[in-house]
């Protein structure tokens, strides 16, 4: 018993002598070594089922200062090589936990400046994992994503689109940027999890601020049919004709119209 107490002191401070020297050497590097460090560990783990807990591990302790990745950090990285590639190695190992912490790792503002694309790239993927008109059975009033969480581990249903949700509302809520791209692939989510309401006010929020583009007309539109919302598609299709359509002189044909009033015949079959 003492020999194993021993053992397990001795493993316990080569673990933290580890760590000391792995502290020490990441200290004294550049922040664009670290940044090529994190890429490194994100190429090992691709074309794996595994989640790239290492390349997380690495962001977390050598690229974060405090709460978040400093903005000179922050900007020698980019989603098609860093975020993306992140995301999508965590949806493959159904790592969503992880691929929220990672999310939290980058200051809203800076991402605002950035034009919310690490924003916009999460609820994405996110959004892709979603299934038309499926929940499964799950709790689609769960407010946390930590209760999300829970509730998915003791229900048979392991993929299902409250659970994605949970995650998407938190990020989009996060997020201070709220442009065309970014409220687009939300009102997408929404429409998937059967969530009217919050796409609704999403919607709202946008026109507040002056008038949506296509793609949010049309997203919201299309939320209304997977939710089976005639009047509401009907109404919003009116809006877009004479909001966008009377208006946009860079529309030159009709495809955006014919899209728009493809979600409302959908709408309307779904009624």
């Amino acid at each position: 018993m003492e020999e194993e107490i021993f053992l397990s002191e001795r493993e316990t401070r080569e673990k933290n002598t580890e760590k000391e020297v792995e502290d020490i050497k990441w200290k004294n590097t550049t922040d664009a070594e670290r940044v090529e460090e994190f890429w490194r560990l994100l190429r090992v783990s691709k074309g794996t089922m595994n989640a790239p807990a290492q390349a997380l591990r690495f962001a977390r302790m050598h690229l974060a200062e405090g709460s978040f990745v400093p903005s000179r950090v922050f900007m020698k990285m980019n989603v098609a090589q860093h975020h993306g590639p992140f995301f999508d190695q965590c949806v493959k190992g159904n790592a969503f936990d992880l691929m929220m912490e990672y999310y939290g790792l980058f200051d809203p503002r800076d991402d605002q400046m950035d034009g919310g694309r690490i924003a916009n790239a999460f609820i994405s993927r996110m959004s892709r994992e979603m299934r038309d008109g499926e929940n499964n059975g799950f709790n689609l009033n769960a407010s946390s994503t930590s209760i999300s969480v829970k509730e998915r581990k003791h229900t048979k249903h392991r993929n299902n689109n409250a659970f994605y949700f949970e995650f998407v509302k938190q990020a989009f809520d996060n997020s201070l940027t709220k442009n065309e791209y970014t409220v687009s692939a939300f009102l997408k989510a929404c429409g998937k999890a059967h969530r009217l309401s919050d796409a609704k006010k999403a919607f709202e929020d946008m026109k507040s601020k002056g008038t949506p583009k296509s793609i949010v007309y049309r997203s919201y539109i299309d939320c209304c049919a997977s939710c089976a919302d005639c009047e509401e598609a009907l109404e919003t299709f009116r809006q877009f004709k004479m909001d966008v359509l009377g208006k946009d002189e860079r529309i030159r044909d009709d495809t955006d119209a014919v899209r728009a009033f493809n979600g409302v015949i959908a709408a309307a079959k779904n009624a």
